[in-house]
Order: C-alpha cells, then sequence, then structure tokens
C-alpha cells in the first residue's frame, strides 16, 4: 500500500511539471526532459522535489534505458537527457561531434564509490564441461565489463559469459531461477540488498575507478548543442537548476535519500543505505576523463 501510494505521488508531481507548460510567459519555449529512472536521475527527483523549475517550463519524459534517450535526442524530440551512462554517450558524441554538451552527472571515485563486482557465496554444481563457466550480470554496458575481466585474475581456462540485467524489481526475482556467479552493480541500493541477504560478498570494490578511470561519469546529464543556441535563457535555467539540486545533495545527503526513496518506491532501510556519491556540476564537467574514457572504449571495440 505504501508502494503505491509513493508511486502516485511521484507520478502527480511529473503530471503537475508538464501541466505548468501553459502557466508561463511565452517568451521561452517547454524544455523536454528526458530520464532514466534509477539513482543517477536523482538531481533531477531532487530538482522536481523542491520545486527548482517554478521559473522553467518542462515536459519529463521518462525511457527505459540510455539508447531511448540518444535516440530521441539525436532526433531532436528532446533537448535534455538525464542519467545517460558514459558508452551511450560516447557512441552519440562519435556520431554527432557537436550536437551535444556534457552539462553534469553522477560520477564515482575511489573516495565515493557506487560500484562493486559481487561474488556469489554459496558452491555451484560442477558444469559437465573441460572448462568452467563464470556466469556475470551486469548493471553497466558491456565493452566496459569485458575490459574489467580482462584485468581481473581469473582462471586461464575460465570462461566468461556476460548476460544482460533485466529491470531492478524484477532481477532479484529472477535470482531465483536463473543463478549467477557474479554480479557486477552500479546501484547501491542493489548491492545493499543482495549483501544483506547473506548469498553474496563483495569481490572487488570500485572496478570502474580501479581498471578504468577515477573518476568514472556514472550517468551524465546531456543537453542539445541547438537547444542551448536557440534557447539561450531556457538553458541556463536548465544548468541553473541541476546545478542548485547537486548543491542540495551534497549539503543534505538524507534529505537526497529519502527524495530518491520516494521517487523510486523503496522502502526506507533500502533508500537510507544509499550511496549518494559525488557529482559534477555544469562548471566541474571533466572533458578530459570523458575523452579518456571514450579512447579506451574505441580501443575495446
Amino acid at each position: 500500500m505504501q508502494i503505491i501510494s509513493t508511486v502516485r505521488f511521484f507520478e502527480a508531481t511529473l503530471f503537475a511539471l508538464s501541466a505548468f507548460v501553459g502557466c508561463t510567459g511565452s517568451d521561452t519555449k517547454p524544455v523536454r526532459v528526458g530520464y532514466v529512472r534509477g539513482e543517477n536521475a536523482l538531481p533531477l527527483y531532487v530538482a522536481m522535489e523542491k520545486k527548482l523549475f517554478s521559473q522553467s517550463r518542462i515536459q519529463p519524459f521518462e525511457y527505459a534505458n540510455s539508447s531511448m534517450l540518444a535516440r530521441e535526442l539525436a532526433q531532436g524530440t528532446l533537448d535534455v537527457a538525464v542519467g545517460m551512462d558514459v558508452i551511450t554517450w560516447s557512441n552519440l558524441r562519435s556520431r554527432f561531434p557537436n550536437n551535444f554538451q556534457v552539462i553534469g552527472g553522477a560520477i564515482e571515485t575511489q573516495r565515493r564509490s557506487k560500484s562493486d563486482l559481487l561474488r556469489i557465496n554459496r558452491p555451484r554444481a560442477a558444469r559437465p564441461t573441460t572448462t568452467s563457466m563464470l556466469r556475470v550480470r551486469l548493471t553497466d554496458p558491456t565493452l566496459l565489463t569485458r575490459l574489467i575481466f580482462r584485468r581481473i585474475e581469473v582462471p586461464r581456462d575460465t570462461e566468461v559469459e556476460i548476460v544482460q540485467l533485466p529491470l531492478l524489481n524484477a532481477f532479484e526475482a529472477e535470482l531465483q531461477h536463473s543463478p549467477v556467479d557474479m554480479i557486477l552493480s552500479t546501484s547501491t541500493i542493489l548491492t545493499y540488498r543482495l549483501l544483506k541477504s547473506g548469498t553474496w560478498s563483495v569481490f572487488v570494490a570500485n572496478p570502474f575507478c580501479r581498471y578504468v578511470s577515477d573518476p568514472f561519469p556514472l550517468g551524465v546529464i546531456v543537453a542539445s548543442q541547438e537547444f542551448m543556441r536557440r534557447y539561450p535563457r531556457d538553458a541556463s535555467a536548465m544548468k541553473d537548476v541541476f546545478d542548485a539540486a547537486i548543491d542540495s545533495i551534497r549539503s543534505d545527503e538524507v534529505g537526497a535519500r529519502k527524495t530518491l526513496g520516494m521517487s523510486l518506491a523503496f522502502d526506507s532501510s533500502a533508500a537510507s543505505n544509499f550511496v549518494c556519491g559525488d557529482w559534477w556540476k555544469s562548471s566541474e564537467v571533466k572533458d578530459t576523463v570523458i575523452n579518456e574514457i571514450a579512447r579506451i572504449i574505441d580501443k575495446e571495440r
């Protein structure tokens, strides 16, 4: 009952923001903001909860994954995308090198990690093959997962099978029917739930920063250059809103965790264990880091 009411509250907030389009002056446009539901969209949730969009007209749209965000940006149906994974961003930038700009994002560092490689504790039944099979579920793009596993010491005769991870809520139930050996998680709430079960333990902490880049961007906020050029007032307002939301996350992590729990309909114990991590504001984005990750990704292809 609590979950249903929480979800309805969040949906009502989105509806109210969409309806607000007709309540402001005509010298600005309704900003079409797409997002992937999850922890990396926290600045958007905080901005909505604190009504930071009060001076802007916004139309929020939820998408299932980063690829859909990139497609809508490329087609011009979105102005801003929140929570896009770094591989999808790298692909988008390689196709349209001058069309989009990162204006913020969720990052992890060695100091504030959000990713873990988890290993199952219970013994697995022997497989009728000449080599052992290591099945890995992932919450991150496959290319970087393969890179990490090449740099982690595993037996030479081990075959690594990468299996795509379903949505978070369906994932834990599916584990009961399709057990795996390892999980590469970028969700601190998922990690908390798995560790709490007693079935899993941390095998490698912070693998992205350890084996790819420190800092490592988990989900970036991307704006269309066309939108920024044609509507500089709106674009500036969007940067200010997300910067203010990130300032709020940094200064009040307890409140940010509560907002996340309400937005994603997680129970309070799971939300309280969410690691807010580090963030890039618009003035803090490190293009050198993004460029280096893009170079690594291109090399992995």
